[in-house]
């Protein structure tokens, strides 16, 4: 395992720091946690990760016998039958289900997750917690985005939980939606690879996404900010009506905002693995969810991020509990937005 920063990296790693990440390293790290590395260089706030790296996804399926099975399951299928697919898919979900990550890869998992829960942001609350997520190399394209095609997992403690969550992280490079991606797209179903970022979990305040350019209209000179109470997976899940802000990109004034009647929030358990969905009460349902001072330092930041990148992006982002601006936000994924309108 590469250690902290060391900034020497292998095609063997199984274990590789988020600020050790940059773009050339997709076909290690996956799209989702290059382009986090890249916010990382770019003085975006982020919090700390490590990746578990697509050499440790090949030598797992190949010691296991999946990558064999895989093959032997997915050859000729036919892809326009979608009954074949959710079957084939089930079949697959169930080997992964069924083998066990090797020691090297638990321990080393293991271990990187202790020297990260030492690191900064650590919330009082709830100790070592993380958050899960996929990061495929063909994911968060310019072409291919894979956008709700793989699984993450909020809210999960060191041990075995965090084993569990980074297998499915691995299985779900074969859902029905990522196999029938890969087909429209001309992917390999087979020479694809998955890896996983494990991230300290941020308690949310607020959480929601934005996009650097107006997703509906195309309007380049508008950014547009969704948000709900609590973590978010309310609103990247399209559990509740967001409250919903257009923001003009030169003077980071509200052009226009929605305030939603929002029914929950989700919030992570204090005890167990993963987060519940809690009924907002009075008039937290219905007050907007962030302040002008917010929307004007998010929209900040996906303008440095959309002139990073230089492209539009879509952009998922967190305000912690207990930290005060501009020091309570971060960003938790960036990503090419890949079809827009013409404005």
């Amino acid at each position: 395992m590469t250690s902290l920063s060391n900034n020497r990296i292998d095609a063997g790693s199984t274990i590789v720091w988020l600020e050790d990440v940059n773009r050339n390293l997709t076909w290690l790290v996956g799209g989702k946690a290059a382009g986090l590395g890249e916010l990382l260089k770019a003085g975006i706030p982020v919090p700390p990760a490590f990746c578990v790296t697509t050499t440790a996804y090949r030598d797992f399926v190949k010691e296991s016998g999946l990558a064999r099975q895989i093959r032997e399951i997915i050859s000729g299928i036919k892809f326009e039958n979608e009954a074949e697919i959710t079957s084939i898919s089930n079949r697959i979900l169930k080997l992964f289900n069924q083998s066990e990550l090797t020691d090297k890869i638990a321990s080393q998992i293991l271990l990187a997750s202790k020297q990260l829960t030492g690191r900064a942001h650590s919330d009082s609350r709830i100790e070592s917690r993380f958050a899960v997520r996929s990061s495929a190399i063909t994911e968060d394209l310019k072409a291919a985005s894979f956008a709700g095609q793989h699984s993450s997992f909020l809210n999960i403690k060191e041990g075995t939980g965090l084993l569990q969550a980074t297998k499915k992280c691995f299985a779900s490079l074969y859902t029905p939606k990522a196999i029938v991606y890969r087909s429209r797209n001309r992917i390999s179903q087979t020479d694809v690879a998955m890896a996983v970022i494990v991230q300290k979990m941020i308690q949310a305040r607020v959480a929601g996404v934005m996009f650097s350019v107006h997703p509906a209209t195309g309007n380049q000179s508008q950014i547009v900010i969704e948000g709900n109470w609590g973590l978010g997976e309310s609103v990247v899940g399209g559990m509740v009506t967001p409250d919903e802000f257009v923001i003009d990109k030169q003077t980071l004034s509200v052009l226009s905002r929605h305030v939603a009647s929002k029914s929950i929030e989700i919030a992570a358990k204090a005890e167990d693995n993963g987060t519940y969905s809690r009924k907002l009460q009075g008039d937290k349902a219905r007050v907007p969810c962030l302040n002008d001072s917010e929307l004007s330092a998010l929209a900040s930041l996906a303008i440095r991020i959309e002139r990073y990148f230089g492209a539009p992006q879509d952009i998922e982002w967190v305000i912690k509990a207990d930290l005060h601006p501009p020091e309570n936000i971060f960003i938790v994924q960036s990503r090419p937005i890949t079809t827009l309108p013409s404005p």
